[in-house]
């Protein structure tokens, strides 16, 4: 995965809805590398750094093309200060771990016959920007982030929702991140349904100044969690497929994912959610 135009402008959000603290912690599960447009992230940048924007701007991209190791530079948009990255085979990433394996951080790992140590430290903010589709065991990627994760601090889920065949191992259903904070008290404080999440990122790269609209989106959290939501999901995937924007741009087809924040309210052991 890459943060896309969308993932700019979710994060914006988020970081207006006052949920980001300045100067904190975070950490990434796989680099990112940044494939929204030099505009794009210069509209968000001079919006939220001001006096630094054009320093950052100069550590992210080369001319308009971003650079390959730039992910702390991005975030220092959003007020992260501390940046760190995990990995199991990216050789930008600050930790060698393969997130398949459930860790807490007061433990050591033992990879690939090498004794590699993962941060002892927990974290305000941990983004998981499509990664946990790629982990086989995907139910250790959730338990590991609540491990890494300070009692206050927030996750950030940009994964798979419906329709992206073979990227990946699975489609998380939003279902999931209900669930998951009912069983371990997280707080919701964002959820979007992005249908047709490619096409969307490219028509807005054609408007790289002008927010997105999220509240605008047709389908809602209240919808995810209602029965109707096979139909409707169902019905919109058709209605893009005969969209004009979708036939303008074919060659990146349908797919639709969940743009999730939750916040981790105490420092009790992460529970498996269960369906009865």
């Amino acid at each position: 995965m890459a943060i896309s135009c969308l993932m700019v402008h979710w994060l914006n959000h988020i970081k207006k809805a006052g949920f980001f603290k300045q100067g904190e912690s975070l950490l990434e599960f796989g680099p990112q590398d940044i494939t929204a447009s030099k505009k794009t992230v210069e509209s968000v940048a001079y919006e939220n750094v001001k006096y630094d924007a054009s320093w950052i701007i100069q550590n992210i991209f080369d001319g308009d093309i971003p650079k390959f190791n730039t992910q702390k530079y991005f975030y220092k948009i959003f007020g992260f200060n501390n940046y760190k990255s995990l990995d199991a085979f990216d050789r930008r990433a600050d930790y060698r771990y393969d997130l398949n394996y459930l860790f807490d951080p007061a433990s050591e790992y033992k990879y690939d016959l090498n004794y590699v140590r993962a941060p002892s430290e927990k974290f305000f903010s941990i983004t998981n920007f499509g990664t946990s589709e790629h982990c086989f065991n995907i139910a250790a990627s959730f338990h590991t982030a609540h491990n890494f994760l300070q009692p206050g601090g927030i996750f950030l889920y940009v994964l798979p929702a419906f329709g992206h065949i073979n990227h990946g191992f699975y489609n998380i259903h939003p279902n999931v991140y209900t669930n998951l904070a009912i069983y371990n008290d997280y707080e919701i404080l964002d959820f979007r349904y992005i249908d047709n999440f490619g096409v969307r990122c490219l028509c807005v790269e054609q408007d790289d100044y002008k927010p997105f609209d999220f509240e605008n989106l047709p389908i809602k959290y209240n919808d995810t969690i209602d029965d109707g939501i096979k139909k409707k999901v169902a019905d919109l995937f058709v209605k893009n497929a005969l969209s004009e924007d979708t036939k303008k741009f074919s060659q990146v087809g349908i797919f639709d994912y969940c743009f999730v924040a939750l916040r981790k309210k105490n420092e009790k052991p992460f529970k498996i959610p269960s369906q009865y």
